[in-house]
């Protein structure tokens, strides 16, 4: 793993899970984390990284390297990366017993939404604080927040960058009410058709997506809301 990709890594896997990590605290491990944050600004495929371990906190080693280190994979590499996304995704919208909110409960000793919010607080310019905000937003919407809370992290977001697909794909589902299956209890046909058609097509011609460009699948019309 690259510095930024391993920084991450550390934090999910190690220092989040301890009940004595603030994210205001200083220190070398703290300046690597909010460096790590920064980074995701721009780099969509750590971003996707993330995310993959908060859908799936026993995520391995091997797949997290692969997501984050997809753009420098040959094409075989990227459409790995890909399909890992997409099964991970698969799992949030349509598979009702894949409940992310209890395994991050289970996992994790943070609240992970929160972490990323004090983590970017301690991130000096607004527009690096984008990395952050979008993952606290995403994993704020994997939780199942409620709706005033995950509406907190949408206007942080706002803040920091104004009009943006990560942020048009989240007030989507915000607005109408979209929710991961768990918290819908069902698993609508015409949707799994849906993304298998979309897989097949970005198999088929286009580099790996990133995680908010799966969430823009996932919350498109005809996607099932909360009962």
């Amino acid at each position: 793993m690259d510095a930024h990709a391993q920084a991450m890594w550390d934090l999910m896997e190690h220092t989040m899970r301890s009940e004595r990590w603030r994210p205001g605290d200083d220190g070398d491990a703290q300046r690597r984390y909010r460096d790590a944050c920064r980074a995701m600004s721009d780099d969509h495929a750590l971003f996707d990284a993330v995310i993959a371990k908060i859908i799936d906190p026993g995520l391995d080693p091997e797949r997290f390297t692969l997501l984050a280190e997809r753009e420098r994979l040959d094409q075989r590499g990227q459409l790995q990366a890909a399909q890992v996304m997409a099964e991970l995704a698969d799992k949030v919208m349509y598979k009702a017993g894949w409940n992310v909110q209890r395994a991050v409960r289970a996992h994790y000793r943070r609240d992970v939404p929160r972490a990323f919010t004090e983590l970017a607080a301690g991130i000096p310019e607004s527009a690096d604080r984008l990395g952050a905000y979008r993952v606290a937003a995403m994993a704020s919407w994997l939780v199942n927040d409620p709706a005033m809370e995950f509406k907190a992290h949408l206007d942080r977001l706002w803040d920091a960058i104004g009009e943006d697909d990560m942020r048009t794909s989240l007030s989507r589902a915000f607005a109408n009410a979209l929710v991961p299956a768990y918290a819908r209890g069902d698993a609508p046909e015409h949707a799994r058709d849906r993304l298998a058609e979309d897989e097949t097509a970005r198999l088929d011609g286009g580099p790996a997506a990133d995680a908010d460009a799966a969430l823009r699948r996932m919350t498109r019309p005809g996607a099932a809301t909360r009962r």
